[in-house]
Parts: C-alpha cells; structure tokens; sequence
C-alpha cells in the first residue's frame, strides 16, 4: 500500500556505492518495442481518454531523448508530411505515460503515430509506425437501432406480463399456508405448461393432482419453472401453496405464474382470474371445491425486481447487403443488452467471447469495435449477430432475470466501410433485418446453456442461406445508459486443457479431472446418434463416491446439455454462459467416453503476463500459482470475487487488497481504466464509492470501509505500477468527492459514521458469524480512510496540484493524531489488541517510530503464541508481512509463509489446492460462503515480488527501484522477472552453504539500489569487493555474493 519510506530514504543518502554497468550488459543496436496507447496496442476505440505514449527501448544504453509523431495517415507518417502532432526532441529518459499534445478526440479519427528516441551516445532507434482510433464517442455517433433479439414464444411470454399476486391478509403464523386457485377452459384435450415464480412453494397442483417440476431446480422467485400440464377438455383447476419466506424480502408469501396453452400463442398469467385464502380447507385442490367465497388474489406489495419471465432462445440476427466497389477500411461496432456474437460472412468476427462483457447496466454498457475489412468480399454479404441471454436477462446475484431492464434482450450493430475512392456506406440494424431462432435454446450465466444441434441453420450468417423460418426484426426502445468502447482485452480462451483422469463413479456417470480449478468452458468432441442428450456438470470438487458436488454453487444450476444432430463429429463449447470448475460430470454417453472427449478452455480478459516468481520452498510458489489462477478466472470482464456459484460480483473489497500483486502477475494498466469508468458510474450523489460492481442486490449501492477505498486505491495503485497519471486525472474528481463524504460524516477524523456495508475484517480466523468485529471496525474505518488521505497526497503532487496535495498532508496528520488517540493505548495495545489492529496502525504509518515498534512486537508474539499462525481476515491478511518486515520481524514473516497448517496459505497447498480458497478452511467451512476459487488471500503476491524476490518500485513506472531480499535460507532461493514498463528486471538468489548469490538484471535507464544484510560479510559485486551493504548499479547483469 506504502512505500518504506525510512528504507527509500536510506538508499537514496548521501554516499551509496555506484557500480558499474554490468560486464554481460547485452550488445547490439538499440531497438524500440511494445508501443502502446493508454496500455493497448492498436486500440480501435479509445474513446475521448486523452492518449498516453509508452514504449520500451532495448539496447545497451539508456534513453536519452525521445520524439513522437503523429498523423492521419500511414503515407503522411512515413513522409513525414501534415502531422497531427509533433512532440520535437525532448531530452527525456522517460518512455511511458507521454501524454498526447494533439488536437481533442472527435468521432472515427484514426491518428498513426510513430517514436524515434536516441541513447546516451547519440545513437537512434525508430519504433514501427502504430494506430489508434477514437471509435464512436455519444450516443448521436450511432445510426443504427436497437432491435429486439426474441423469438415468438418469448414475445408472447413478454407480452403476458409478469404480475405479482398475494393476499389481502397478512400471515404471521409461519406455518401457514397461503392458497391459490385459477381455472380456465381449453376446447380439446392439450398440453400446456405453468411457468412459475415463487418461494416457500408448499405444493403445485392441476385438477386435484400434485405436479412435479420439469426440471431439477427448485422453484425460486428468481425465475420461472416450468411444469408440464395434461390439460383436459374443458375446465382445468391449478391450485397452488405457499408458506412464508423471507427470500423476498418479507414474510407475506407472493408468486407470479405464465401459461402456456399448446398449441398456440395463448398466454394466461397472474394478472386476473386467481383467488387466494389462508389455510384452506381440506380438497381445495380439487376442480369441483367452491371457491366462490375467496377473495381475489391482489397485486403484492414489494415485488421483486426484475422480470422471472421463462429462459428462451438465443437469437440470430441477420441482414444481407452487396459491395460493388473495392474496401479500404471497415469497422463495426456492436453491443448488446445480452450478450452477443459478431459474425461476417460465415464466421465470428473475431475470437473474442461474452460480449459485451458485464458492468453495471444500471449506468452504462460497454460496445466492441472490429476490424472486420478483410472478412469482407466483392458481391453478397452478409453480417451476423448471435444473442443470448448474457448478464442482462439472467438471474443475477439473489435478483431475477431482467433486473437490469425490461425484456427483451436487444442488440445493435453499426458497420462503417471506406471504399477505396474515399466514398461510404453504412451498414445499421434497422428493419431491414431478419430474426429467427437459433439453436441455443437457454443460455444463462450461473445456470449454463442447452444447445439442440438438430435445430442448427446452416450457413445461417452467409449469403444466399435459405429464408424459410426467418422473420422480420423489430425495433425495440434505446435503454437511457450511456454506450462506452470497451478500453480493456477481451475475454478469450487463452490456454486449452486435457484431462488428467477420467472417472467412472457409477454406471451412467463420467467424472472428467482438468486436475486445474479455473474458469472457461468444456468444449465437447463427440459422435452418436441424433437426439442422444448429453449433459455436463461443473464443480470444484467431488462427493465422497466420486461424483461432482454442487453443494457449494448455491442455486446456480452450472449445468450444460447438448443434443446431437448425429452427422459425424460433433465439436461444440457454449456461447454465452461460463463455468469455474475442476471437474465435469458427463451423463448420457452411450459408451465409455475416450479421454478426448473433453478440453478444458481457460478463458479470461486477455491480459499479458508481466510477473514471473521463482521460490525453492515448493509451498510459497505453488500458492503463488493457485492466486495467479485465482486471477485469471476472475478477471472476467470484471474482477469479480468468483466464477463458480450464483455470485460471480465485482466486490471492490477484494479488488482493493489484491490489486498491487495483480498488477505483478498481469498488466492491468488499461483493466483498471475500465474497471474506474464502471466505479465512477456507480458512485453516489453525496460522494460515496459503491461496495460492489453490479450491487449485490440491485439497485442498492452503499460504501463500506476497505471495500469502497478502491476508487482511491486502484488508481492508486495503476499509477506507481505503470508511472500513468492520466489514471489519476481521469479519477481525481470522484476521489476528491469520496473523500469528502467521509469527513463531511466524520469531522472528528475518526470513521464512524455512514460506514455502508461496514463488512470488517471478513472472514477473519477468530469470527464466529459472517461480519463478526474481531478488529473494531472503526479502527478499520479511520485506518483505511487515513491511508486514502496519504496515497491522495501523493497522487496530487504526480499531477501538479501543489494545494491538494497540502491539504490530505493536513488531513492525514488529522486522522493520525485522532487514531492515536482513540485507539492507541499508553502501553502499546492498539484497538482490541488483534493482529489486524497492529498490521493496519504500522502499514499505513498510523504511529511514531517506538511505537511501530512495540506493535511490531506484538504482532509477532501473537502470532508465536498462536504456534506461528495468523489470524486475520480479508483486510489484514494482505498487509501481515510488510507489517512484520517493517518492525524487524522478517524471521517470523517467512515463517507464516512456510507455515502448512490451518490457517496458512500453505494449508490450502497442502490440501490439494490449485487455486485460491475463499476461507482458511474452505475444505471444512460453510458450502454456502465457500468459493474455491477466490484470489483475496491471494494478496500478498506483491509481498513475494517485492521482499522475497526483492523487485521493488522506489518510483512510479520502476524508473527507480530498490532490490532488497529477504534472505532467508528455509526458503532456499527466490527469484522473479517483471516485465515492467521500464524493461525486464530479473532476480535471482540462492543460498549454497554459507555463501549467497544475487544474480540481477537491470535494463538501460532504470537506477536499481541493492541492499544485503549489514552483517553480510565478504561483499562482491561482479568479481569486486565493495565495502558497503547498499549500492547502486546500473544497467546490465550483475551477480553478487556475500557471506551470510
């Protein structure tokens, strides 16, 4: 979170040691790579964000100047001729976070931009030439409409309505009943099906009979079920029971039901004609039971948000269009209020998946700009769009489908071509396309998807297919959100996964082991018969006879069905829906299945890999590994908390404590510029930052100490990783606003008023129930709101704001001063004396320098007593080990690192992990609070890169860094590469005997200052003895070695 600032002020001193450039720095002409705006390359809409150059210069020395251009065109950049913008020579070192100086962004601009830069000897490099577009930047940038993406049962499902209905009466005895009855009339003996919505359901009946459900999950307010009817000739009876429940938010029982009458597009709902009483007398079920003295059934009051209207098919959409001339440029632009396929002439238009990704969609959705100028072709063409559900119309969280917005699932899509001799066409949804129902027939986030490929259109997305069963599209209402470009990756399948074992726990039942917990699809490889069903279920682990557990997904279904259209191999993976699972559960195979039959498709926001850790202690690297596989999981259009369960939620808790060591594992420079925009939509009028992105229960949104604080701290965080103030300029204002509703409620400089959600240290070791205060929660408040007050002082002074940056100076040493008093005690307790009331007051520099000290001492000795185990939760546990190193405490700091029983990290290790858990006993606690794969304790990886590999950023952008290990022979070596946006640097140490070797690498232009134990005796540097325990070097490799 902070800098040791007492151990950057002793690097930097006056009479370090300078070494040298390496004697293996590497040779050869300088080169320039990695040329990037705003973190991406070749963005094609980066919107109106101002654009911010970086690239890196290899070589064998350091930059000293550097000049960038820009034009309107490749020829005109090349020439050099009309240029947008010249930079001219500037005597800089820098390479990143050079803000463009050209004129404002305007709609469909696409600027060419190119970087020459000199080292230190006069020698130039020029980078290749590279692109950005701004893309479409209002809402008056789009001619196309939004067209309904439905098919008719859908329609007509909508059009019925949803109504909710209760009774006049309130219940207060909890076990009673309420009844319901409705009759109507059919001509002739038919099938039908009631959709139903409700909870505490007692019981469903048609003309006496019990029914059942048809399918496995339970009924639930969320969305309807369907129940099959036999209806006969004439009048039918349904008769319906509830009991109170609180999944609604009251004890007065409510249900929303849908008929379906086969046959026809007849719909009967909720809306009239139902009678309803409390506790009904005995054969009320029956058709012929008087109801004539039941009141009507009314309309409920606090009715759920959302439309639970049935799960229908995903849609294509299509419209066909001619080229006569040549292309030079095509681009389009497409969203959804679902989630959506782009598709030219045939084939996706790119490999991207789940788009457009979720947000909150109370306040925005995100469009996706392609390239699509080589999928085009002289003639007919045809462009695509494929639509399902996506984060829109599915369940979301404890809300029902549709919770967002009313039905239905809409689309829009804009393709913009130059042709050649400068002319332009455009290609819009309108009336002018084509709707019919595609082969997916459900497709839901938690509960997966049903695909029937007997009901495939072949070539449905090229010119020429066959029009039969194809209507017209209609327009539908443009939702009020703002439509912004997506400024991240996207979400792609990055790695593909065989089975490790195959399983056969019962006849029937195929259990396939990834031997990885991750998040993605199952992508199905398979022959048979047409109409054979098959049937895929996701977990993380297995019940004891072997077969896959569900218990911990809550109510998300995770479930995938394909039916076979039996014409040789099949090979198929859903669209729009994805699962986190280490083990699929395969039913319906009329054989054995071969190992192929399954791959694993791990997919997740296409971030790069910058962080690479190396330690000899198998346990500390693999628990590594399992957060770096937490993180790819769970950045998934959003940093969400999990993949598994019925969740799947951006808590910004968890995003606040894990971001530093993300941004070592992936570079996140442009996901945290997405991931604000969603942040700063969401907060509130009076200021507050919101707890979760979408909110957990829509549309309620409320701050909470540690969580909020990511609005200041991934920014924060974004800016000393990657040297980008555009991060904190775009930021400044919402954080200016956050903080000044925390002291607008608190002008006593302590947080205890208007604490939201005040979640505490979730899920510490010692809690007893969720949210218990085994840390004072107003030391937590007052501690993270001080820490906000520093990293804002900080953040001024990067963007030139001299006066703010005085004034969170003044305000941190207020609430300072106001912690000490409150919760300092006279002989060093701090709060209740807990180890995160220690860990928060030294981390965020919360005490004198005596008095870190004692807490230091305590911190450790809690821990001793405890037999070297923590006990902190989701707020301390990242800050534990900066904490103990900081107080002199290292020994103990590596010992909970090594520690193997519960609770530790490597308890999850020991235990067979292979991700992040969300509890220390995720394997023995609560399935309803028990994520496998939550990378929150996974926070500490920026602790391993820094103090154990020893890569630390003394400034923003690791134009300065200091390489201070801790060297302690339990671990053997350690080492790291971080591909930082100065260059790689690489550590790598080892104990051999009593002798330890540093082997560095450190690129040209970046000063590194190494420290060693100041008891290290025998000190070379390359061969030459140096008589000090701090030194600088420069560029180049370096080894040193020295006597422990």
């Amino acid at each position: 979170m902070q800098i040791d600032r007492r151990r950057v002020m002793l690097l930097g001193g006056a009479g370090s040691l300078v070494v040298a450039q390496g004697e293996a720095a590497p040779l050869g002409a300088a080169a320039i790579s990695d040329c990037r705006v705003c973190g991406l390359e070749t963005p094609l809409a980066l919107g109106a964000a101002t654009p911010r150059f970086s690239w890196r210069l290899s070589g064998p020395r350091p930059q000293a100047a550097y000049r960038i251009t820009v034009a309107r065109s490749a020829a005109d950049l090349s020439a050099p001729r009309d240029l947008v913008w010249d930079s001219g020579k500037v005597a800089s070192g820098q390479s990143f976070d050079i803000a463009f100086g050209g004129p404002a962004a305007a709609p469909r601009q696409v600027f060419w931009w190119r970087v020459e830069a000199w080292d230190d000897k006069g020698a130039r490099a020029v980078g290749r030439p590279a692109r950005w577009e701004t893309g479409l930047l209002s809402a008056s940038d789009w001619n196309a409409a939004w067209l309904a993406a439905e098919d008719a049962t859908a329609k007509a499902d909508r059009l019925a309505g949803v109504h909710w209905i209760s009774g006049p009466e309130s219940i207060t005895d909890k076990t009673s009943k309420r009844c319901y009855r409705t009759s109507f009339e059919v001509p002739a003996q038919s099938d039908g099906t009631l959709f139903l919505a409700a909870s505490g359901l007692a019981g469903v009946f048609l003309n006496g009979q019990e029914l059942a459900a048809g399918e496995e999950e339970p009924t639930r307010f969320t969305t309807m079920s369907p129940y099959p009817l036999a209806l006969r000739q004439g009048r039918n009876v349904i008769a319906i029971a509830q009991t109170p429940s609180r999944d609604l938010g009251g004890p007065q029982p409510m249900l929303c039901a849908l008929i379906r009458l086969g046959g026809s597009e007849r719909r009967l709902s909720t809306a009239e004609g139902w009678k309803t009483t409390v506790n009904a007398p005995e054969g009320w079920t029956l058709p012929d039971f008087d109801d004539g003295a039941w009141p009507a059934a009314t309309t409920a009051r606090n009715r759920p948000r959302g439309q639970p209207l049935p799960p229908g098919a995903a849609t294509h959409l299509r419209r066909a269009f001619r080229l006569d001339k040549p292309v030079a440029q095509a681009r389009l632009y497409a969203t959804a209020l679902g989630a959506y396929e782009a598709w030219i002439n045939g084939a996706p238009a790119d490999e991207r998946k789940m788009a457009p990704e979720p947000t909150n969609l109370l306040e925005r959705v995100l469009y996706q700009a392609y390239d699509v100028t080589a999928a085009l072709r002289a003639g007919d063409n045809v462009l695509g769009l494929w639509v399902g559900d996506g984060w829109y119309a599915s369940e979301f969280s404890a809300n029902a489908r549709f919770c967002f917005g009313p039905a239905p699932c809409r689309a829009m899509a804009q393709l913009e071509i130059l042709f050649i001799d400068g002319s332009r066409q455009v290609i819009a949804t309108d009336d002018q396309w084509r709707i019919a129902p595609s082969a997916i027939l459900t497709s839901e986030i938690y509960d997966g998807e049903v695909y029937d490929a007997r009901q495939e259109i072949k070539d449905w997305a090229l010119p020429g297919t066959p029009q039969g069963g194809w209507r017209p599209a209609e327009t539908v209402e443009a939702p009020n959100l703002p439509i912004d470009p997506q400024v991240s990756p996207p979400i792609r399948v990055t790695q593909r996964l065989k089975p490790k074992a195959v399983t056969s726990p019962k006849p029937g039942v195929h259990v396939f082991d990834f031997g990885q917990n991750f998040a993605g699809w199952a992508e199905l490889a398979i022959s048979g018969k047409a109409g054979t069903r098959i049937e895929l279920l996701f977990g993380e682990y297995l019940k004891p006879d072997g077969q896959v557990d569900q218990a911990n997904l809550r109510t998300a279904f995770a479930r995938d069905t394909y039916v076979l259209k039996g014409q040789g191999r099949e090979v198929w993976s859903p669209r729009f829906t994805y699962h986190g699972f280490r083990y699929v559960e395969v039913r319906g195979l009329a054989n054995a299945p071969a190992a192929d039959l399954l791959t694993g498709l791990v997919g997740h926001n296409d971030i790069r890999v910058s962080g690479v850790l190396r330690v000899g202690a198998p346990v500390v690297e693999q628990f590594w590994r399992n957060s770096v596989w937490s993180q790819r999981s769970n950045f998934f259009g959003l940093p969400t908390d999990c993949p598994q369960r019925d969740e799947r939620l951006g808590w910004l808790g968890d995003a606040a404590v894990f971001w530093p060591a993300a941004a070592y594992n992936m570079d996140v420079e442009a996901f945290t510029r997405r991931f604000m925009g969603d942040v700063r939509r969401a907060q509130r009028p009076d200021g507050q930052f919101p707890d979760c992105i979408p909110p957990f229960m829509v549309p309620s949104s409320r701050s909470a100490p540690g969580w909020s604080d990511a609005g200041v701290i991934l920014p924060y965080t974004a800016w000393r990783q990657y040297g980008d103030t555009g991060v904190i300029a775009e930021n400044w204002e919402a954080m200016e606003r956050y903080l000044a509703f925390i002291l607008a409620k608190n002008p006593d400089y302590l947080w205890k008023s208007s604490k939201g959600n005040d979640y505490g240290d979730w899920l510490a070791v010692d809690a007893k129930y969720l949210g218990e205060a085994t840390t004072p929660k107003d030391l937590i408040g007052t501690a993270f709101w001080a820490a906000d007050a520093a990293m804002m002082r900080d953040m001024a002074k990067a963007i030139g704001k001299a006066e703010a940056a005085e004034r969170y100076r003044a305000l941190f040493e207020a609430i300072r001063a106001a912690f000490a008093g409150a919760y300092v005690q006279a002989d060093g307790k701090i709060g209740n004396g807990s180890q995160t009331s220690y860990i928060l007051a030294i981390r965020f520099g919360l005490l004198s320098p005596e008095q870190a000290s004692e807490a230091g001492r305590r911190l450790a000795a809690d821990i001793a007593a405890r037999g070297g185990k923590l006990s902190t939760g989701f707020l301390g546990t990242p800050h534990i080990l900066d904490a103990l190193a900081d107080t002199g405490h290292e020994a103990t700091a590596v010992g909970l690192l090594l520690q193997r029983d519960y609770p530790s990290w490597g308890y999850m290790v020991t235990k067979g992990a292979t991700t992040m858990w969300e509890r220390w006993n995720s394997d023995t606690g609560d399935l309803s609070m028990n994520s496998y794969n939550h990378y929150a304790f996974g926070a500490i990886g920026d602790f391993l890169f820094r103090r154990i590999a020893g890569l630390a950023a003394v400034e923003p952008g690791f134009a300065k860094v200091v390489i201070a290990p801790i060297f302690d022979r339990r671990l053997g070596s350690a080492g790291a590469d971080y591909d930082s946006v100065s260059g790689r640097l690489s550590s790598n140490w080892r104990y051999e005997g009593d002798t330890v070797r540093l082997d560095l690498s450190i690129p040209p232009g970046v000063q590194a200052e190494v420290v060693i134990p100041t008891a290290a005796r025998a000190v070379r540097v390359d061969g030459r003895p140096v008589p000090s325990a701090r030194f600088r070097v420069e560029r180049g490799q370096h080894r040193v070695v020295f006597t422990a």
